[in-house]
């Protein structure tokens, strides 16, 4: 605790089998990636800090069976995974916004990638994401996109409506006192009331955050519609 950097090469080659990379640490560097070639690597825990998964961090990582990517990871950089042979299922939050390059190149084990955010821009190519890896994401989302496109099996993890936080089949005004309600709970610590589909309905402006601008929409939206005339929540 208190180290707030990963150098270039900081433990390229060596034998570590496990690290934890504590929640000071806020950035990692892009090149000469501190954990290429450890090949005894299994275990990778990351305190909450962490903003970018850089290029080739964890390339030829053969032995690395899991990890647990926070939710303070904004971007999966250019080959970051490559070559992790023994990686067999991955977590990706709904706060990643960008897959990278190839960032999951070669990962022959990997069975199961689920994608939280249905937005996530996942690079257009296909060895971004393995031929044999069952993509999850939701039925409205770049994953079944991308799934789609490169003829990848795809399960869906749900559905959502914008707006419809609720789940009820309407944009009302319900959904926007549901959404001034989160926003009560986050302002004071407290935890989501909401479900991540729910979530994802309420994040109106997609910035990955609820709140009144959000429900602001919502009404406006309500208001024109209850009046005959056309809108969009866009």
């Amino acid at each position: 605790e208190g180290l707030t950097t990963l150098g270039e090469g900081a433990f390229c080659d060596t034998k570590i089998s496990s690290i934890y990379i504590p929640s000071t640490i806020k950035n990692v560097t892009s090149y000469g990636g501190p954990f290429r070639n450890c090949e005894s690597l299994n275990n990778v825990t990351f305190g909450e800090g962490i903003t970018t998964i850089p290029d080739y961090l964890f390339d030829e990582c053969k032995e690395l069976k899991e990890i647990t990517i926070p939710d303070t990871v904004k971007t999966i950089g250019s080959n970051a995974f490559s070559h992790c042979i023994s990686l067999t299922s991955i977590d990706i939050p709904y706060y990643v916004k960008t897959i990278d390059n190839s960032a999951f190149n070669d990962c022959t084990s990997l069975k199961n990638m689920t994608i939280h955010n249905p937005y996530c821009n996942i690079y257009d190519k296909s060895n971004t994401i393995p031929e044999k890896t069952v993509i999850k994401g939701y039925f409205s989302s770049t994953a079944k996109h991308y799934a789609i496109t490169y003829e990848r099996d795809f399960l869906s993890i749900g559905t959502y409506t914008i707006g419809d936080v609720n789940e009820d089949g309407m944009i009302d005004s319900s959904d926007a006192s549901m959404i001034l309600a989160e926003y009560a709970l986050i302002q004071i610590g407290s935890e989501s009331s909401l479900t991540e589909a729910q979530r994802i309905a309420a994040d109106v402006n997609r910035d990955y955050s609820v709140d009144s601008t959000d429900a602001s929409k919502i009404l406006a939206y309500y208001a024109k519609v209850s009046t005959g005339q056309d809108a969009t929540l866009e």
